[in-house]
């Protein structure tokens, strides 16, 4: 049972971080072309999360007693599930902060908070790439031969992923609550 819920915390955060790029497109642009984008990123969604599953089957963590992690990276169809996973997460955390750095650039000319917000929220989206470089990089030097310790993988990954969610989330809702005790919504105020 812990091996599905693996799998469904792992489908959970490609839902989250695609919401994040939603979110972020949204605040991004006012006219509907962008509604063409969000298709494509939900879309991008379905075909990771199918991809996950296949794999996850394919793999089939229970009959073998593995865990998808990086403890058990001496299994090829493990490493291609954490890589498939990773990849997702280092490409939306990588695209997220770069529209909000853009956006708390925009934010800035209109109040320090929000633009502050959405800095420390592009800060949270590279600690999330960093996550996702270290983990990936750990499972690609383990397949060269040349893997660091595991014991430095599981505390540097884990604090990596804690500071990405506490600086995202901290950062959304310093712009938004900043953004709401002004009349102006944050949508508008960045396309202005």
């Amino acid at each position: 049972m812990a091996e599905l819920s693996s799998l469904v915390s792992d489908i959970a955060a490609v839902i989250f971080c695609a919401s994040l790029q939603v979110l972020i497109i949204d605040w991004e642009f006012r006219e509907l072309p962008h509604d063409v984008s969000i298709a494509c990123r939900i879309g991008f969604v379905v075909v990771v999360s199918s991809l996950l599953i296949w794999q996850f089957r394919r793999t089939d963590p229970a009959r073998l007693g593995l865990d998808l992690s990086t403890s058990y990276a001496q299994v090829s169809h493990v490493r291609t599930y954490l890589l498939t996973y990773l990849g997702f997460f280092a490409a939306s955390g990588a695209e997220v902060a770069m529209r909000t750095t853009k956006l708390a650039h925009d934010m800035w000319r209109h109040g320090r908070a929000p633009g502050t917000g959405l800095a420390v929220a592009a800060a949270g989206a590279m600690f999330g790439v960093l996550y996702a470089v270290s983990r990936g990089g750990y499972v690609l030097a383990y397949e060269s031969g040349h893997a660091w310790p595991l014991a430095l993988d599981n505390v540097i990954s884990p604090t990596l992923a804690g500071l990405s969610i506490g600086c995202v989330a901290a950062g959304l809702s310093m712009a938004v609550l900043s953004n709401n005790s002004r009349s102006e919504p944050l949508r508008r105020s960045v396309n202005v």
